[in-house]
């Protein structure tokens, strides 16, 4: 049967039961198959093979596939036999997608040959859109890949602004407070003790940064829900390291001018206006 062998060929596991066979035929009884979603659905407390719903008996249950985009969740669907199709049925399923496993071939190099053997079983049969799955694959993403992208450069680009005004924020805060940086270091105050404090300064402005930050992403976390797949909006694991390397950078913009506060020659300091 087609139908079973497309299964294979794209590796949706069967799950229970059978796919079609070719005892599957006109003359025998109609018989589905059907995806984990419809089974979950009308038959939650029950075995559904062996049930039967409007185009035959189900012999069988398989994996759930994204037909329509990755980013809508399955839905119900039902898998019938092209030999046993008839009447209305037949008219509704005249579009056929054939699906080649190609090994460690190059797809596309199969073309020719499997226009070729399409032809002879029809002359008239009009073959279009071909494509690797890949390629339907990361058609189905472009969208949300280039809406992606575009917020990446701009975060990107916000992040080279926060470590610029970081760093320069800390820089003036030094420079301003050269003279009292002086005077601590004539009472006795050592070059550790003037870089810890101006890093103390520092990440503290920087880790309420943070926090609002990260309040503000997750207050907004519904507006990115259509741009990830297989990834929670609130994933702790992107919250967490997304914190701990934004501070990791604040640290680095905030070290530069506390080791050259540290540096300060108390008498330079004190003559500093």
């Amino acid at each position: 049967s087609c139908v079973s062998e497309t299964v294979r060929a794209m590796g949706v596991p069967l799950t229970k039961g059978r796919l079609f066979s070719a005892q599957d035929g006109p003359e025998a009884p109609q018989v589905v198959v059907v995806n984990q979603s419809l089974a979950d659905t009308y038959f939650p407390d029950e075995d559904p093979v062996g049930q039967r719903v409007q185009f035959g008996e189900i012999i069988g249950i398989v994996g759930d596939v994204r037909s329509f985009g990755l980013d809508r969740e399955p839905s119900s669907e039902v898998y019938l036999s092209y030999a046993q199709a008839t009447g209305r049925l037949a008219s509704a399923m005249s579009t056929m997608h054939l699906v080649v496993r190609s090994g460690d071939v190059d797809p596309l190099s199969l073309v020719p040959e499997l226009r070729a053997q399409v032809l002879t079983v029809d002359p008239e049969m009009p073959i279009d859109d071909v494509s690797t799955l890949e390629q339907r694959l990361s058609n189905s993403v472009a969208g949300p890949r280039f809406y992606a992208t575009l917020l990446g450069l701009f975060s990107t680009l916000a992040l080279i602004l926060a470590i610029s005004g970081i760093y320069g924020v800390v820089s003036y805060s030094v420079s301003r407070r050269t003279a009292e940086t002086g005077i601590r270091m004539a009472l006795g105050a050592k070059s550790g003790d003037i870089a810890k404090r101006v890093l103390h300064e520092g990440m503290l402005l920087a880790l309420i940064g943070v926090g609002g930050g990260l309040a503000a992403s997750y207050a907004t976390t519904r507006l990115l829900s259509g741009l990830l797949f297989g990834v929670s909006v609130t994933d702790m694991t992107t919250f967490v390291g997304v914190a701990v390397l934004l501070t990791a950078i604040a640290l680095l913009a905030c070290y530069v001018p506390a080791r050259r506060a540290s540096r300060i020659d108390p008498v330079d300091a004190l003559r500093y206006e």
